[in-house]
């Protein structure tokens, strides 16, 4: 009976025993699974804080982004009203344009009929150079002319003198020899050149019509005193022509 008691004893202290040990194993799994959710609890709360961190940073940032937006929005109104501006100032220019474009269309037209009157008057102004020319030239042709006919009558009527006294000596009565000799030496004479007495007369200046010898004429012109030895009337080169006698 005793037995009997004290093997139902071990059995129910065995059976004790071993919801006590399970018991404790229960307990261990449990405090592991505790100290897992609290290692679980610590690393959410620290992604919770980072989450809240980058919650506030990310608010800040929407801040500072919506800062920036209302800036940026500031800045296109700006550019905005820059652009209306410059299109204001680009009509205002464009008509100035056109307006310069139409002025300088009126002052080419201008220039260009300014242009065709100054070739029109420079071809009458040749036409009348040539005019001028050509009537200097018998200007010149006649003054010449006119020259050569007032020495061909000085000449004659030198030639004229010259026979009256011949034939008013003619009727004088001869002479003795010194007479005539006295008569060529002034004939002579009056063919000599007034200014060195030695060479013969042979050009004659139409500006007053005194004849010299072609030494003294080329000595004055060379030595640039162009005036007559005789009367000290200026003369040129071109008014020198050469005589016969």
């Amino acid at each position: 009976m005793m037995e009997r008691e004290l093997q139902t004893i071990c059995e129910s202290f065995a059976k004790l025993e071993e919801q006590s040990t399970s018991k404790v194993w229960d307990l261990s799994a449990k405090e592991q699974a505790i100290a897992r959710v609290v290692a679980e609890k610590c690393k959410y709360e620290e992604k919770f804080i980072g989450l809240n961190k980058d919650r506030e940073a990310m608010r800040l940032a929407n801040q500072a982004l919506r800062a920036q937006n209302v800036k940026q929005l500031d800045h296109i109104k700006a550019i905005e009203e820059h652009d209306r501006a410059l299109s204001q100032q680009l009509s205002l220019v464009r008509s100035e344009a056109e307006q310069a474009t139409a002025a300088w269309q009126a002052a080419a037209a201008k220039l260009q009929d300014a242009q065709q009157r100054t070739v029109e008057l420079e071809e009458q102004a040749r036409v009348l150079e040539d005019r001028a020319v050509i009537a200097t030239q018998a200007l010149a042709e006649r003054t010449e002319a006119l020259a050569a006919a007032e020495h061909e009558r000085r000449r004659t009527q030198e030639c004229l003198d010259l026979a009256n006294r011949r034939v008013s000596e003619s009727e004088r009565p001869p002479t003795d020899q010194t007479g005539l000799a006295k008569l060529c030496a002034d004939y002579k004479a009056l063919l000599k050149c007034p200014t060195c007495q030695t060479n013969f007369k042979s050009h004659v200046l139409l500006r007053c019509m005194h004849v010299f010898c072609k030494q003294c004429i080329d000595s004055r012109i060379e030595t640039r005193q162009r005036k007559c030895p005789s009367c000290s009337e200026p003369f040129g080169a071109k008014d020198v022509r050469q005589i016969y006698l």
